[in-house]
């Protein structure tokens, strides 16, 4: 084992998941070559003296909504290349993270790298290898080593990847980050406080809002516009990442992440996510942000775009807010007094000041908000958006929202990427008010129909049909005509698997005259046709001899009471793979046998 001269370059390539609930990372516990070495990384460093990496960071202190802050290493590091049983490894020193999380994202892949606690190096403790393009969280003393292939050195190291360090603010946690960190006084959206307003509630999601300065939470919300076309347009709030570096593409927005009824669940609830978003408008003084999903959604989904309404003097009463308080499951608070708009102007943190007539002020009378809220929609009673949640006064005793309206942000820039109206009204109609659009999965309808007969065209009734289509399992019997027919409703073109099976009395049709009827053949006196052939192979060996008369002799004199090596029925469609296709329905036509009944004398 050796270690080379240092190469004059440091890149870091890891990636946290933005594909699974509270950035809970997939990995594979394994141990680095490193790890499996401990004593050569520990002379290196003993040799070079190497002092702490102490982080500094990019911005502080950071909004509320934020849980983790961008930072960096207090000095540049050269990256070590030692070489292990003709392998190589790259080192990188990361930080000294102490007991606050560390994760590092990039935008390639991380074939080859590990992430751990030099602290628990000895222990294999922490140790992951990463199998996709993102790491589990760290503490400690942190460090970065990849392991490949001698001759993929330079290139692993001259073709660095961008990459962004966060920690976790005190007090928060990767792993922890979210799932019951609400106050106690939200009401769950499924509980009868928010009975009015939960059929909709599927179009808010949970937003993890990424930006060179930190990750954060807020909410939104899916928005219907004049042409109906599903375009996937989130409304959020401006403050979100006003006066940061927004990396829309790496946003991530959490659908269905709420409690099943009003109950807080005991373990994390699942939720689906889309990834990525492009920037359509904003604007401050009334603190919208518009957004696009970059992805359209899978051909299965069924989600809600809510509609809006922006009559400057439709001031409803039970008016609400549905949102992800501190980045928690979904929470409904209501308000059930008559809408107001605020007349004066609002001075918000950082020097920020909103217009007069710019926002609506709710005293809520049931639940309150929290920094997570930021940007969740105020409802009318029609579920239609008025605005989005700016931000106010919270707690538990007591509150006051102000949401940004809606029939401001209209027209308040010269711009389209500064106003509303361009997006949600994009074939002019001038209407006031829209209504919600669902998206639901196109559903294809077919026939599956067919008959069962012998080969003297007899009816077999009481056949079983499955149909196997994926995780859907169909089930329908042959009448006293031998038909069948299934109703199959599918979303995408798929293939499945039919099966035909039929149970019988063990004897049914078996007698001494089909022993004969084998002699015969046998003898080439009496030549079966070929279904007689096949239903007189009953020991399965493709071949009709005195074997098979074995077997039903047996059978006959009550030694085997059941055909040991066949089914009781042979089906010319046995098992199957079938085409469904749209506007394609089928009709099968099969032929059954009873297995050992070669003069066609069972009672179906």
């Amino acid at each position: 084992m050796k270690f080379q001269s240092p190469y004059q370059k440091v890149f870091t390539f890891l990636v946290f998941s933005f594909f699974v609930g509270s950035l809970t990372a997939h990995s594979i516990s394994t141990a680095s070559l490193l790890q499996q070495n401990p004593e050569l990384l520990t002379e290196w460093l003993e040799k070079n003296e190497l002092s702490e990496f102490a982080p500094v960071a990019t911005r502080s202190p950071l909004p509320d909504h934020f849980f983790a802050e961008r930072i960096y290493p207090e000095k540049s590091f050269e990256p070590v290349v030692f070489e292990i049983e003709d392998q190589a490894v790259v080192l990188f020193w990361m930080i000294d993270a102490g007991d606050r999380e560390v994760v590092v994202l990039s935008e390639d892949k991380a074939d080859g790298y590990y992430f751990y606690d030099f602290e628990g190096l000895y222990g294999q403790r922490n140790s992951a290898k990463l199998s996709e393009k993102f790491s589990i969280p760290q503490s400690g003393k942190v460090l970065l080593e990849w392991n490949g292939p001698l001759d993929q050195v330079e290139d692993i190291i001259i073709n660095r990847s961008d990459h962004r360090v966060y920690r976790s603010i005190a007090g928060h946690s990767f792993i922890s980050t979210g799932f019951g960190a609400a106050l106690d006084c939200h009401f769950n959206i499924n509980c009868s406080e928010g009975e009015d307003f939960n059929q909709l509630s599927d179009a808010v999601n949970r937003i993890m809002v990424v930006v060179e300065e930190g990750i954060g939470f807020c909410s939104g919300a899916l928005i219907n516009n004049t042409a109906e076309d599903f375009t996937p347009y989130i409304l959020s709030a401006f403050h979100c990442m006003a006066n940061f570096t927004p990396l829309y593409h790496l946003w991530r927005f959490d659908f269905f992440y709420n409690s099943e009824n009003c109950d807080d669940p005991i373990s994390e609830p699942d939720f689906f996510s889309m990834i990525g978003a492009k920037f359509r408008a904003g604007h401050p003084d009334s603190d919208f942000l518009l957004l696009e999903l970059s992805n359209g959604f899978p051909s299965d989904f069924e989600v809600p775009f809510l509609g809006w309404d922006r009559r400057e003097d439709y001031l409803p009463v039970n008016t609400a807010l549905v949102h992800h308080p501190a980045g928690d499951i979904k929470k409904v608070s209501s308000y059930s007094e008559p809408l107001r708009v605020h007349n004066n102007l609002i001075n918000w943190n950082h020097g920020i000041q909103t217009p007069r007539r710019s926002h609506y002020r709710q005293q809520l009378t049931t639940g309150t908000f929290e920094p997570g809220s930021s940007g969740s929609p105020l409802l009318s009673p029609e579920s239609r958006i008025m605005g989005q949640l700016h931000g106010g006064v919270f707690g538990c005793d007591g509150n006051i929202a102000y949401s940004g309206i809606l029939h401001y942000s209209w027209d308040v820039g010269d711009d389209p990427s500064e106003r509303l109206r361009d997006w949600l009204d994009p074939i002019n109609t001038g209407q006031l008010t829209l209504d919600e659009l669902l998206l639901a999965p196109e559903l294809i309808e077919i026939e599956v129909a067919g008959r069962v007969s012998n080969p003297l065209n007899r009816n077999i009734p009481d056949v079983l049909i499955e149909l196997v289509c994926g995780d859907t399992t169909y089930f329908t019997l042959t009448d006293e005509e031998g038909e069948f027919a299934l109703n199959i409703v599918f979303i995408d073109e798929e293939d499945c698997i039919v099966h035909f099976s039929k149970q019988d009395e063990v004897m049914n049709g078996i007698n001494v005259l089909d022993i004969v009827l084998i002699r015969r053949d046998i003898l080439g006196l009496q030549i079966l046709d070929d279904w007689q052939r096949l239903a007189a192979d009953v020991n399965d060996d493709g071949l009709v001899n005195v074997l098979d008369i074995v077997v039903l002799r047996r059978m006959i004199l009550g030694i085997y009471d059941e055909l040991p090596d066949v089914d009781p029925w042979l089906f010319s469609v046995q098992s199957d793979v079938i085409e469904l296709r749209a506007d394609n329905s089928l009709f099968l036509d099969v032929t059954g046998m009873k297995m050992g009944d070669l003069d066609y004398n069972a009672d179906y």
